[in-house]
């Protein structure tokens, strides 16, 4: 649900393309099945909802280490310039 809503706040900043992407992608009806959808069948859902998660959480370890590694070989660069 909060995917759903972060990708609508997103996109929605982009002017003009933003307000077409509302209009086609709507957020609070998605999170509106979701929530019917674990009324219906809870165990289902949650298992879906921990690999998601788990997805999630691995691709922002991914992105972490490559912003702790481009910073890292930044200030080697820097440092390497100085005389």
């Amino acid at each position: 649900m909060v995917a759903n809503l972060a990708l609508d706040g997103v996109l929605g900043l982009v002017p003009r393309a933003g307000d077409l992407f509302d209009f086609v992608y709507k957020a609070n009806t998605r999170n509106h099945a979701l929530l019917v959808s674990w009324l219906q069948s809870p165990r289902q859902t949650h298992r879906s909802s921990w690999a998601i998660l788990t997805a999630a959480a691995l691709i922002m370890l991914a992105l972490l280490g490559g912003s702790a590694w481009l910073l890292i070989s930044s200030v080697k660069w820097l440092v390497a310039l100085l005389p």
